[in-house]
């Protein structure tokens, strides 16, 4: 509707043509950070295309934190390459040849598979409970105080409905300690406690077999 291509032909309205782009460049940035849990690597690059750094959600509800005068990069990587066709022989038919289907366990194997590098990424720690609390108006959340060695973080679990707050007061878990935090109910989660499926819809908290001091690297 703003067509900037317009407004950038007339030299009188450079003022409103950069407020269009910043404001383009807000959207982005806010839909970047809304779509990075379904595509992980797509929204950083959204960003760094456009000399952005990372925000949280919570920052991706408030409008405006693009710094103006941000360097936007003379080039970016394509988000989505175009996959050429392959040159075919002289002589031979272009058609593509036909795909076989890919078998449905071959598709749950694959997408198991992580490299090293990958889970290095990932930093799991032993964390102490040391105040359990439910969140108001929500049957399946837990407000969670944890102890990481000599360092204290709220974490919102959905444990309710297998565990009672004093249940888990005083309980070692394991923690993802380095993921991005996230508001739920209005309490900021600082981090994701790590629980297995029992089979029947509850889960079950994994702890260490033997006591271990709180902050603890699982590896």
């Amino acid at each position: 509707d703003q067509e900037p291509w317009v407004l950038a032909r007339d030299a009188a309205r450079r003022e409103r043509l950069g407020t269009v782009l910043y404001n383009v460049v807000e959207g982005l940035r806010i839909a970047s950070v809304l779509l990075e849990p379904a595509l992980a690597t797509k929204g950083p690059e959204i960003r760094h295309g456009l000399g952005l750094g990372d925000y949280t959600v919570a920052e991706a509800s408030e409008w405006g934190l693009s710094e103006p005068g941000t360097v936007i990069p003379a080039k970016a990587p394509q988000l989505f390459p175009r996959i050429e066709e392959v040159p075919t022989e002289a002589g031979k038919s272009t058609e593509p040849a036909p795909v076989a289907p890919v078998k449905k366990e071959e598709v749950t194997s694959l997408s198991k598979l992580i490299s090293i590098d990958d889970f290095g990424r990932i930093d799991l720690r032993v964390a102490e409970v040391i105040g359990a609390e439910p969140v108001p108006k929500t049957d399946k959340l837990l407000k969670l105080a944890l102890r990481l060695g000599e360092e204290e973080r709220t974490v919102v679990a959905g444990l309710a409905e297998q565990y009672s707050p004093d249940q888990l007061v005083g309980k070692r878990v394991v923690v993802v300690a380095n993921l991005q935090p996230a508001v739920l109910r209005g309490v900021e989660s600082q981090g994701m406690i790590l629980a297995a499926d029992d089979g029947a819809g509850g889960l079950v908290v994994l702890s260490p077999e033997t006591k271990v001091e709180s902050g603890a690297k699982v590896r």
